[in-house]
């Protein structure tokens, strides 16, 4: 299959659900607000956990990201109250709710947190704040880690038109059809490739 343009495009947040790998939510933005959740929440990434409406937020930089304390934060268990620059493994504590900076992909800006305690954001344990692209396969140094024997798959966004697309390096199903070339992603996109299954879910 060759780049061809699907209906239905993706926003700026959306949800991807791997078959027994979970649920991650992305963010194409420069930043994002974390924050409770709820019926009134005004924060990009709604957590259901005792937390202030708009807690903290996330902002990108080239090549660093920046932790902006708006409530009670600690980090590695010290209280943060200036912007603080978060590295891999760092632990992020908000009340109950905790998180934890994932490793970088050498070859990806995006940043990985987890949600290490028992709460979620849209169902999803896993927050990407997307920088260009994700990188999906079997190497536990890629943004999310599939089983054994997948091939990495990268989703990236285009920088003329910033519409999402994936590049495969082995064949992929997309429906009906087979792709072996980069095909665009849109809303309710469902990848197949061998027992696993990855849907796409725009929120914006």
């Amino acid at each position: 299959m060759t780049s061809e343009t699907l209906t239905h495009s993706i926003g700026q947040r959306f949800l991807l659900w791997i078959d027994d790998v979970g649920g991650y939510l992305v963010s194409r933005n420069e930043s994002f607000t974390i924050g409770r959740s709820g019926v009134h929440a005004t924060s990009e990434v709604p957590i259901n956990g005792d937390l202030a409406s708009e807690h903290i937020t996330i902002q990108s930089g080239s090549d660093y990201y920046v932790l902006i304390p708006h409530a009670k934060t600690l980090v590695n268990s010290l209280e943060v109250e200036e912007p603080l620059a978060i590295v891999t493994g760092d632990i992020l504590t908000m009340g109950s709710v905790q998180l934890e900076v994932q490793p970088r992909h050498p070859l990806s800006q995006t940043l990985g947190l987890r949600i290490t305690s028992h709460h979620n954001s849209y169902g999803a344990k896993n927050i990407l704040l997307m920088k260009r692209s994700i990188i999906l396969g079997s190497k536990r140094q890629n943004h999310i880690v599939l089983g054994n024997g997948h091939e990495d798959t990268v989703i990236y966004e285009s920088s003329e038109s910033k519409r999402l697309f994936f590049k495969p390096t082995a064949p992929i199903r997309v429906g009906e059809q087979s792709a072996t070339d980069d095909s665009e992603l849109s809303n309710g996109s469902c990848l197949e490739s061998g027992d696993l299954t990855i849907t796409v879910e725009s929120l914006d």
